[in-house]
């Protein structure tokens, strides 16, 4: 099968799975959040788990919950930027919220290890696309994440850990979309944003499906998130209508095209899921050029990285060392 065959069929399976799921009635959820204006985050502990890698715990007042989250840090002294990582939708689960699952299916440590920046990795979020929910969810509780990551926590970071008020947002999957989103709709916060096999457009079936689909799976919501799809808040997270905000930022995409590329050089067990990862790197494929192609009519700049891989983590710690030496220049630190 061709691979412009695979893509297009994949498409037609999650936009009959979308449809089927848009006509079951969904749990309404209570009340809608009304966020209080943002507060500090609160310090409530910092341990030196290993040379450079610091665990802290913070209060999130907005989300009226504890986050736990992993600091890189480098030897060299003085004010450096923050790069914050995101996860995919499980967002901790694989680890029972033990740690990233940057921190532990990547080298991430290691490739940070030399470079001038600060590097934030919340772990947990499941299903959250890292934003402020419109209702508070049965499953997850109240998500308020935007507001968590782009008010209250930078503050805390730059006061601990030097930060000198320069951030940039990476992500895989969930988290590639959550980036872009984040960056589009807090351009005073972040100088840019990398994403890595994220779905960045949802007008479609496609899109939509990805979204619900994926939050479904773990036991939430979509409702709750941004209302139905295509929704004045829908819209608002919508990588692909956010376009024009990302005029004068580094935006950095990548994603492949749903084969095996074994010039990665990935572990070998990160193949046992390989039907699955092609199929959900397939439908990543379209979404990204999509967003690709509408960036090019609008004239906002973008770095595309099109490559051979599935969705998979050792293909996007590959991205991420394509992407440092953009995300160096934005954040003003040599690569």
């Amino acid at each position: 099968m061709s691979r412009r065959v695979r893509a297009a069929t994949i498409a037609a399976v999650i936009a009959t799975t979308v449809a089927t799921l848009l006509t079951v009635p969904t749990a309404v959820g209570a009340a809608p959040i009304s966020a209080a204006p943002a507060a500090t985050a609160k310090l409530l502990s910092a341990k030196v788990t290993a040379p450079g890698r610091t665990r802290i715990t913070v209060f999130a007042p907005s989300m009226a919950r504890r986050i736990t989250l992993d600091v890189l840090t480098p030897k060299s002294k003085g004010p450096r930027p923050s790069i914050y990582l995101l996860d995919g939708i499980d967002a901790g689960v694989d680890t029972n919220f033990t740690q990233s699952d940057w921190t532990k299916f990547t080298k991430v440590t290691t490739f940070f290890a030399k470079k001038n920046v600060n590097v934030v990795i919340p772990i947990g979020g499941t299903g959250s696309y890292y934003s402020d929910w419109l209702r508070t969810d049965p499953a997850y509780g109240r998500y308020l994440w935007e507001t968590f990551l782009t008010k209250e926590l930078p503050p805390l970071i730059d006061a601990r850990f030097t930060g000198n008020g320069k951030n940039y947002v990476a992500g895989v999957s969930m988290g590639a979309t959550s980036a872009i989103a984040l960056l589009a709709r807090n351009p005073s916060v972040y100088t840019g944003a990398a994403a890595f096999s994220g779905c960045l457009d949802l007008r479609g079936p496609l899109g939509i499906a990805t979204v619900q689909v994926g939050i479904r799976g773990r036991m939430g919501n979509p409702d709750n998130m941004w209302g139905q799809p295509n929704s004045p808040t829908w819209r608002a997270h919508d990588p692909i209508r956010l376009i024009p905000k990302l005029r004068g930022k580094h935006v950095f995409v990548a994603f492949g095209d749903g084969s095996i590329d074994l010039s990665a050089n990935i572990p070998a067990e990160q193949y046992l899921a390989a039907p699955v990862g092609s199929a959900f790197e397939a439908g990543v494929k379209v979404c990204s050029e999509q967003f690709v192609a509408a960036a090019a009519r609008q004239r906002v700049p973008i770095t595309v990285y099109r490559h051979g891989g599935l969705h998979t983590w050792g293909y996007w710690e590959r991205d991420l060392r394509v992407a440092w030496p953009g995300i160096a220049r934005s954040l003003g630190v040599t690569s």
